[in-house]
């Protein structure tokens, strides 16, 4: 009934059914100031500590990973940012004994060195090519994956699908489905008013950067509404994604597919060419 109630306010200023009005977002622009871009990052940083947006995606991963506990993971987060997603998934999987390979990917070059510098202080690389946070960065424009289909066992996507057009956003998650063995977690936003004017009020009374100020209001608007994930997800259907909603402003897509027969052996991560290196709801 709440989630009723919220959805009928959703048509309101900054949510529901008005479309989706893609708002540009500083983060997707040429940018000039790197100090400017890594306060933006450390920003980012704390909101996924603050108010969940690892928590959502773990949810979901937790259970697969736990339940297999002597299989070696390769895990891919799109879009990675700082990095703070595949750092805490390195964290959380050696305190459990499990054998994760985290590998963050994004586009930016700009952001990739300041998550090299947050991951290690910018300390060289082991000699087993993983940094010493045991993440690897990988540069790449998500459009274009340079990985062969099947190379990883898990991708993530948190918070990263509102920067891409409709037609894009479904090609993105077709592509991510043919990549990932065992499994896909989109993790973003719901358009809706009251976060939108949360989100306002939080980056006013906590950052002064300009980049955090402009793109947290602009990645709610930039979002989807309720009716709009679930078009997304029966888009999708025939890949096997099934949409999740977690209390009170995130969705959750997944595609989960079971484990391998035994003797099966996965293919490394490899590029495709040598050129390019909470409760769920029902809506």
């Amino acid at each position: 009934m709440f989630h009723r109630l919220l959805a009928r306010l959703g048509a309101r200023e900054g949510g529901g059914e008005a479309g989706r009005a893609r708002l540009p977002e500083l983060i997707d622009q040429p940018l000039s100031s790197y100090p400017e871009l890594y306060e933006n990052l450390l920003d980012i940083r704390r909101y996924n500590r603050w108010l969940g947006g690892r928590r959502f995606l773990m949810r979901h991963l937790a259970p697969l990973l736990l339940a297999e506990p002597r299989r070696r993971w390769t895990i891919l987060d799109l879009a990675t940012g700082s990095a703070d997603i595949p750092q805490h998934l390195a964290k959380w999987g050696a305190r459990r004994g499990l054998r994760l390979t985290c590998i963050g990917l994004d586009a930016n070059a700009l952001v990739l060195r300041a998550a090299r510098e947050l991951l290690h202080g910018a300390a060289r690389p082991t000699s087993s090519g993983l940094p010493a946070a045991g993440v690897r960065l990988l540069r790449a424009d998500a459009r274009a994956l340079p990985l062969r289909d099947g190379s990883v066992d898990v991708v993530l996507c948190s918070q990263a699908l509102h920067h891409f057009e409709d037609g894009e956003g479904r090609a993105l998650l077709r592509s991510l489905a043919r990549l990932a063995r065992r499994a896909v977690i989109v993790e973003d936003l719901v358009r809706h008013w009251l976060p939108y004017r949360g989100v306002q009020a939080i980056v006013r009374a906590t950052t002064r950067n300009r980049l955090t100020r402009a793109d947290g209001p602009a990645s709610v608007r930039n979002s989807f509404s309720p009716a709009e994930w679930r078009r997304l997800a029966a888009a999708l259907a025939a890949e096997g994604y099934v949409l999740h909603r977690h209390f009170p402003y995130r969705a959750v897509l997944t595609l989960r597919r079971p484990p391998p027969p035994m003797g099966f052996a996965a293919e490394p991560v490899g590029t495709a060419s040598s050129s390019q290196a909470g409760e769920q709801h029902a809506w």
